[in-house]
């Protein structure tokens, strides 16, 4: 209150301006990933300047909420197919992996075949 006209004042702690506007502030009661929340309602006297400056503040706040809940939904997504992606290639580098032991196993087994000929052909024809 006014000490000298006994009128509320602002209450917003450094203004002296009187209160003229009544503010319903919706404060979230969670921040979890549920698209519907309970909200905490305030009701406050403030200046007009005060009041129209908490007003956008409080519906940006309502936005950031409602947000929040799209953007938690984004992450996860995100999430999934990045794991989905790594598996995958964890896969194709074990497919790799044995594809290329079995190149290393058929070229073995050409070597020696090329070097089982070539013994055969130093020794008169006769393949052992």
């Amino acid at each position: 209150m006014s000490p000298v006209r006994g009128q509320p004042l602002c209450q917003v702690a450094s203004c002296r301006q009187r209160s003229c506007r009544a503010v319903e502030i919706d404060l979230p009661a969670s921040w979890d990933g549920a698209r519907e929340y309970t909200a905490l309602t305030v009701t406050v006297g403030l200046c007009r300047e005060h009041g129209s400056e908490v007003s956008r503040r409080t519906e940006a706040l309502l936005q950031a909420r409602s947000d929040h809940g799209a953007l938690l939904a984004v992450i996860e997504m995100a999430a999934v197919e990045d794991l989905t992606a790594r598996q995958a290639t964890e896969a194709l580098e074990r497919a790799l992996a044995e594809a290329e032991g079995a190149v290393a196993y058929q070229r073995d087994r050409a070597e020696r075949a090329e070097a089982a000929l070539q013994r055969a052909g130093q020794d008169g024809g006769q393949v052992a």
